[in-house]
């Protein structure tokens, strides 16, 4: 499992089936996650004056897009710089191994992801869920509020650049996901957020996919400082039990089958609508 970006990325390796699997998930997932920002920044803009709104929704889009170009070059640099740089441990039989920064990146990383769709995923199935549009939210001064939205899109877009090393090491494929999930939030926000509204499965769906990303990344703090040292007895054990990750496959499988199931559901749901149409025409 990679610690960081892949040093050596040519071009020249981007047209690969792997590659292409690897951003069709990373586009969707980075769509996901960039949705809840999305949502999350049009509420806090709401709190914020009146007058400061609309200037304001558009900065906290721009500083999720700044923070996400800026993490992107940043955070893969800082963990292949750091990678041999180790923290061990040996307190037999609680907590054995070795970490480092990557490891801490993806374990804090994976945990706010696990934290977040987890929370959304409950908010969603609760019934309260059905009366949020219709709750004034609380008023914030314009500072306040700025701080709340650059915030967000710091914890954001961390969280989106550690979860996409869990799928590919490759810079360039992160890259390209991650500005093609932009331009699509940017351009079908509305259209994505109308979808999802009629589709609330489809969301669920993606947050679960997220939520096995998150799990993913706990698996490959585990293993690290490992990797970074060539020393698999490095890898850390938690009560005697050894923190691995799953491997890319098993995680691909698990995304494509949540995929293939939200596309059967639309399918479904589009089908069981029209019959009902067509029975409701019928009776008419």
């Amino acid at each position: 499992m990679p610690s960081g970006f892949a040093t050596s990325d040519p071009f020249s390796t981007f047209f690969t089936l792997q590659n292409a699997v690897d951003l069709v998930f990373l586009v969707f997932l980075l769509s996901v996650l960039g949705l809840n920002t999305l949502l999350t920044i049009s509420l806090m803009a709401r709190r914020a004056p009146v007058v400061h709104q609309a200037s304001l929704h558009f900065a906290g889009i721009g500083l999720a897009i700044a923070c996400n170009l800026a993490l992107l070059v940043l955070l893969p640099f800082l963990m292949h710089a750091t990678a041999p740089n180790v923290l061990t441990f040996a307190w037999s039989g609680i907590l054995e191994g070795a970490v480092n920064f990557p490891a801490l990146v993806f374990f804090t990383g994976g945990s706010i992801l696990i934290y977040e769709t987890v929370k959304e995923i409950s908010h969603i199935l609760s019934l309260d869920y059905l009366d949020d549009d219709f709750e004034a939210p609380s008023r914030a001064s314009l500072p306040v509020a700025l701080s709340l939205i650059a915030a967000t899109g710091l914890v954001s877009a961390f969280t989106g650049i550690s979860a996409a090393q869990a799928l590919s090491p490759m810079a360039s494929v992160v890259l390209v996901a991650v500005v093609l999930s932009g331009v699509i939030m940017l351009t079908l926000g509305e259209g994505i957020a109308t979808f999802v509204q009629r589709n609330r499965l489809v969301q669920v769906l993606g947050l679960f996919g997220l939520l096995v990303v998150g799990i993913t990344m706990i698996g490959q703090a585990g293993t690290a400082a490992a990797n970074a040292l060539g020393d698999p007895d490095q890898t850390l054990h938690i009560l005697g039990q050894a923190i691995s990750p799953m491997s890319q496959a098993s995680l691909r499988l698990v995304l494509f089958l949540l995929a293939f199931a939200g596309l059967a559901q639309v399918g479904y749901a589009r089908k069981l609508n029209s019959e009902r149409a067509a029975i409701a025409r019928l009776r008419d």
